[in-house]
């Protein structure tokens, strides 16, 4: 997939992420779940996992009490998010979202913030990746270069 690929070549491998997880770790948590993840999905969690860009660590499919331990973020969340809404991320009090109740088994992302649900959605997973997670970087780096540049009065 040429947009993981773009992906890892923006990011770096994570020193404190670098596990991948196996197809019997996503078997499983599908199971928990009682879902079928996104085939883009689980092509991330198998061979682009690892790779951190910018502030977003994508949860993974480890029952491993850590910050990025989905069964536990799931179970966590269920008191806030409808059970339509599966996170797939966890930032802050925010959460990024599969939507159950759309374009299945792509999923619609939908956000939603601490302080409720948004109008921010994405079509599918991949979608998502280009327009929110590369995309924004590039821009937050764009941004960065620019205030540089001015400040050494270019």
């Amino acid at each position: 997939m040429k947009l993981l690929e773009q992906l890892k070549e923006k990011g770096i491998i994570s020193p404190a992420n670098n596990k991948l997880p196996s197809v019997t770790d996503i078997n499983s948590i599908e199971k928990y779940l009682n879902i079928i993840l996104p085939d883009s999905y689980k092509t991330y969690l198998l061979n682009y996992s690892n790779i951190s860009l910018g502030v977003y660590e994508l949860l993974k499919p480890f029952r491993d009490n850590t910050y990025l331990d989905m069964v536990n973020v799931v179970e966590s969340s269920r008191e806030m998010l409808p059970s339509n809404l599966i996170p797939f991320l966890y930032d802050n009090g925010d959460y990024f979202c599969f939507n159950l109740n759309k374009n299945a088994p792509d999923y619609e992302i939908v956000f939603w913030s601490h302080n409720g649900q948004t109008d921010e959605k994405w079509p599918n997973f991949m979608t998502w990746v280009e327009k929110c997670w590369i995309g924004e970087q590039e821009n937050q780096d764009n941004g960065l270069l620019d205030d540089f540049m001015k400040s050494i009065g270019l």
